[in-house]
């Protein structure tokens, strides 16, 4: 027995419908959100009120429920203190928030200075007191 439904294969006119790639970009977005509010250790509440939208919104984005727009991918980038990215593919991985390049180097020199523990280390002697 050898029919469509027994190897599970989409045809190939569904993969180029519109309407699904709508709804992988939405995915994708919702994944990107939510991946980047996590990241940054934000409740629902936090991101909604730094882009003045409500707790429901955030969520159904999240949920994949909201096509993304360049307005609302502004609004929450900023909200999220990151860059928009995005590849040509309309996977679950072709949108993501990326932070902002100071943010990321201020970070890494934060972290890098926590490791070597240079909060602890006593301040250089005078040059003069190297003469005395």
């Amino acid at each position: 027995m050898s029919g469509y439904h027994t190897r599970w294969v989409r045809p190939s006119e569904q993969a180029d419908d519109p309407e699904r790639i709508a709804i992988r970009e939405a995915l994708a977005f919702g994944k990107a959100l939510y991946d980047r509010r996590v990241a940054l250790g934000l409740s629902v509440a936090e991101p909604a009120d730094r882009a003045m939208m409500t707790e429901d919104e955030i969520e159904c984005i999240e949920e994949g429920g909201t096509a993304p727009t360049v307005a609302l991918l502004r609004r929450l980038s900023a909200a999220l203190e990151a860059d928009v990215r995005l590849t040509s593919g309309h996977g679950l991985g072709s949108v993501w928030f990326e932070a902002h390049a100071a943010w990321h180097h201020l970070s890494a020199a934060v972290e890098r200075r926590s490791r070597s523990c240079l909060w602890c280390i006593p301040p250089r002697p005078s040059p003069l007191a190297l003469f005395r």
